[in-house]
């Protein structure tokens, strides 16, 4: 259903009621503003976030240094070799 933000104002309890039957939708000077929605649905869709949002390289890492500091993994390094530059 469709709320103009002073009808939402004035029926608070009756758009939270409607709310957990169906979403309800608010609108603030003729645009959609918010939906006021139950509870379930929107730890429902908090984990659909969370299962569908991409990973950043950096969050990657982290996650790796997590894992590789739990397991005491060592990446063994190398020893550097000095090489001639081909620059002045």
């Amino acid at each position: 259903m469709d709320w103009k933000l002073g009808q939402a104002k004035q029926s608070l309890s009756e758009v939270v009621e409607l709310a957990a039957r169906e979403p309800q939708r608010i609108f603030k000077r003729d645009k959609p503003a918010v939906f006021v929605v139950d509870f379930a649905m929107y730890e429902e869709f908090m984990d659909f976030r969370t299962e569908h949002t991409a990973r950043s390289v950096a969050d990657a890492f982290s996650e790796l240094r997590t894992i590789l500091a739990r397991e005491r993994y060592e990446l063994p390094i190398s020893p550097r070799k000095n090489r001639k530059s081909k620059f002045p």
